[in-house]
């Protein structure tokens, strides 16, 4: 015969097994959301730092005049030659070299907080999606290319960037500006910067679309993998994208197509931020 009060104490015994098991996951939840934020913090304090060692305070009069953004209205002209300026007075390679030597260029993003170097491991395409800039572990990464698909200098027909889909706004967060069209419309120009050159590349689409790796989808060593992409975004509604208000014209994804030097920057969950260059500067 079962004791008297047995049942009620083994119901006991399970009750405060779950409140343990229920304390210990809220401690391991609590433990990596405070992870996150710590690292959250640190990469913003490590962004100030990247951005001050790029840019050493200079005599204003050795600096090279900023770059006007270009007219929309003349935007569709792929014939046009991008903007230059002497590399060495905007960047400091040699200075970022010390810090990391995979570093390869630096981006700015007009009208966002987009300003990161991007970086590039050999042998390893996805070391920065989960390391920053000083090779630490982190959850925001760093803005890179991968090595086995992409140029580090920029010379590929179709050159792939990417970036953390940060909560806080930082790394690639910001392509969902361009889902705005006023926005879209006022801000077209992205810039990256070599230890040789600086490429200046016009945005002409944003859009959204699956996940496939773009580098392993189309062939872009022949001209139909090379107008695939763009075959892709006329069928994804660029031309005409209500959500977005997105309109460019046909002709002027064909030009590109048929001409100019491509970079796409992608996040995870976000548009797909096309933009060209008509060539290196």
């Amino acid at each position: 015969m079962a004791k008297r009060g047995s049942g009620k104490n083994g119901k006991k015994t399970v009750w405060t097994v779950l409140a343990v098991v229920s304390v210990l996951i809220l401690i391991v939840c609590g433990v990596s959301i405070a992870r996150q934020v710590i690292q959250i913090q640190q990469q913003r304090q490590l962004d100030g730092e990247m951005s001050q060692i790029a840019r050493p305070s200079q005599d204003p009069s050795a600096t090279a005049a900023p770059t006007a953004t270009p007219d929309p209205s003349a935007a569709q002209d792929p014939s046009a030659s991008p903007t230059t300026a002497p590399v060495a007075q905007e960047i400091d390679f040699d200075a970022l070299h010390e810090e990391n030597d995979e570093i390869v260029a630096w981006i700015t993003l007009d009208g966002t907080v987009i300003d990161y170097p991007i970086l590039c491991r050999p042998g390893d395409d996805a070391y920065y999606h989960t390391h920053n800039v000083k090779g630490q572990e982190a959850v925001a990464g760093a803005i890179y290319i991968q090595g086995s698909y992409n140029s580090t200098d920029f010379s590929d027909f179709h050159t792939v960037i990417y970036g953390h889909n940060m909560r806080d706004g930082s790394m690639f967060a910001a392509l969902h500006k361009f889902e705005d069209e006023d926005f879209f419309n006022e801000h077209d120009t992205v810039v990256i910067y070599t230890p040789t050159q600086r490429l200046t590349y016009t945005i002409f689409a944003a859009y959204p679309r699956d996940d496939a790796h773009l580098m392993r989808k189309f062939d872009y060593s022949s001209a139909e993998g090379r107008q695939a992409i763009y075959d892709g975004a006329i069928q994804n509604g660029v031309l005409d994208l209500p959500k977005w208000g997105v309109t460019i014209s046909a002709d002027f994804v064909q030009q590109v197509a048929d001409q100019d030097p491509t970079a796409s920057l992608r996040t995870y969950n976000g548009p797909l931020l096309l933009a060209y260059t008509a060539g290196d500067a």
